[in-house]
């Protein structure tokens, strides 16, 4: 019981499954007693075996929780504590001014202990009763007058985040919000009726990136129900024949398929978003990315130039179009250091773009806020907002960091490995097990960024670089390098960051420990004002 209700007895009563099991089923009656100031909300009270045996379904009860136990006390409902006269004007003045608000029960409760303090001092009637008594309603936490509409205050409420979260007009967020709720009727199980021609309806309203983004964002993560949802779409797609709701449509499926690893179930929704629409902003990006991940980059480029200019500025602001009109100029790739380079790009622009990995961006930044570490030019590491998950996303060391250390690179794999040629699938399944290491510099060459280098253990290899550089690189001098495997025995580095020579052996151990990347970025912003930066010319070019 919360120590800012004092001693409070709430009452409850029984029901034969919670007898049968000897729990507590707490809502409404006992949770609004014990969550005030903030706690989660307690929804069962599991009690000793055997503690509700003596009871019967229909029994009321007292709950008393203290700090080491429960006690459940028999009550007599004639003995039960009347309520106070002015008792139902306070609840009801209380509550219509809260109408529909989340928490709006343990509110009530709270409002109502503060204003008496002998309210519920002694047994009285169980809230759910006394709430049906003054013609208060309830869905959850929510309390409203009489027959109060929550579901189209819940729908109000969706519509008005979907507008501020995504940037999407409200036209488009009534839309994404009845789709949203359509799907998660019919996953509950009989909401299927007319399922279809409903979300096809409003599929064919969406029609900016970020009403589309906004589509997908809570399917993307809900691993338990993501391939049924991804079943329930697949129909709706078949079905239409509504140009912009078979894009849309597609396009959802097919970041769906991708977050389950269906690559072929991938490249059939980006021919049928880019055939349905083939100027449409997000279902060009999607169908380019497939295209150079695939490496039809003739294809990508005949993609590309199909979305107008006008049309670029509409684009989400995480738009991944310029990467891929880069990647797409860069082919075609004939020198083993081009395809390994290539497909690097291809990891990153994921990294880049990918849920889950911009979910790691934020927690990295959320971190190293809270620690007040520093990067670069900046005095404090940038909030978790828009600008500094930017200044995250943009930044080279970070993106290997979350692809190499946070596991972005075996996501990259399962959900994108079979988009992509045979020889790019062998490298990359060969780069998944290669950690990055501590090397000593031997030599650094004047061409094409080439280094010798040696491991603590004392393996040479010969390493191209083809990523940035962090810090100046001279010979003797120790590096921290994700470097990985070429068909032909050479290596290529695509993260090198220099170390200080007394540091060298923490770092070793660090790197040994198989450290996140919040671990790895944090130790190395320390040493971050004695290294600088190094832009991407040759290597030879920071050598004294």
């Amino acid at each position: 019981m919360s120590d800012d209700f004092g001693v409070r007895l709430p009452t409850h009563v029984l029901t034969a499954a919670e007898i049968t099991h000897d729990v507590l089923v707490t809502m409404p009656d006992i949770a609004p007693f014990l969550s005030l100031g903030g706690g989660e909300c307690v929804t069962h009270l599991y009690l000793r075996r055997g503690t509700l045996s003596g009871f019967a379904p229909g029994d009321i009860v007292g709950v008393v929780i203290g700090r080491t136990d429960t006690k459940v006390l028999r009550v007599d409902r004639d003995r039960l504590t009347r309520p106070r006269a002015d008792l139902r004007t306070q609840v009801r003045r209380f509550v219509g001014e809260r109408e529909g608000t989340p928490g709006g029960l343990h509110s009530l409760v709270a409002y109502l202990c503060g204003a008496d303090p002998e309210f519920c001092r002694e047994p009285s009637l169980p809230l759910s009763e006394l709430l049906a008594r003054y013609r208060v309603s309830r869905d959850g936490d929510r309390v409203g007058l009489d027959k109060f509409d929550f579901v189209k205050c819940r729908d109000e409420e969706q519509i008005k985040f979907l507008v501020a979260a995504h940037g999407m007009d409200v036209d488009e967020a009534t839309a994404v919000a009845t789709i949203h709720n359509r799907v998660r009727g019919a996953l509950g199980g009989p909401g299927t009726v007319d399922l279809h021609r409903d979300v096809i309806r409003c599929a064919a309203l969406i029609e900016s990136a970020g009403a589309a983004y906004g589509l997908i964002a809570p399917w993307l993560f809900d691993e338990m129900y993501r391939s049924q949802i991804l079943d329930l779409l697949s129909v709706s797609v078949a079905q239409t024949s509504h140009a912009q709701a078979a894009a849309v449509l597609a396009w959802a499926c097919g970041a769906i398929a991708g977050a389950e690893g269906l690559t072929d179930d991938v490249v059939a929704f980006a021919h049928r978003c880019i055939r349905e629409s083939p100027e449409w902003g997000p279902g060009i990006e999607f169908a380019a990315e497939v295209a150079i991940d695939r490496g039809e980059f003739d294809e990508a480029q005949r993609i590309i130039t199909g979305l107008p200019r006008r049309k670029r500025k509409g684009l989400s602001p995480h738009s991944m179009l310029p990467a891929l009109m880069r990647e797409a100029e860069l082919a075609p790739r004939i020198s083993e250091l081009d395809i390994a380079t290539g497909l690097y790009r291809k990891l990153v622009r994921f990294t880049r773009s990918d849920p889950w990995a911009r979910m790691a961006l934020i927690e990295i930044a959320h971190e190293l806020t809270v620690a007040n570490a520093f990067w670069h030019v900046s005095n404090v590491f940038p909030a978790p907002g828009d600008s500094g998950l930017s200044c995250l996303v943009s930044d080279p060391l970070v993106v290997s960091c979350v692809a190499v250390e946070g596991g972005m690179l075996s996501h990259f794999l399962r959900t994108r490995g079979g988009l992509l040629p045979n020889n790019e699938r062998a490298l990359i399944e060969r780069w998944a097990g290669v950690r990055r290491r501590l090397f000593v510099v031997d030599a650094a060459g004047d061409e094409d960024n080439l280094l010798t280098l040696t491991t603590v253990e004392g393996e040479v290899s010969t390493c191209y670089v083809s990523a940035e550089v962090r810090g100046k690189v001279v010979q003797g001098g120790t590096v921290l390098a994700w470097s990985v495997p070429l068909p032909s025995g050479v290596s290529a580095v695509f993260s090198l960051c220099t170390v200080p020579v007394p540091a060298a052996a923490v770092f070793d151990e660090l790197a040994r420990s198989a450290p996140t990347p919040r671990e790895l970025l944090a130790a190395l912003q320390l040493i971050e004002g004695d290294t600088g930066v190094m832009g991407r010319g040759s290597v030879a070019n920071s050598v004294p």
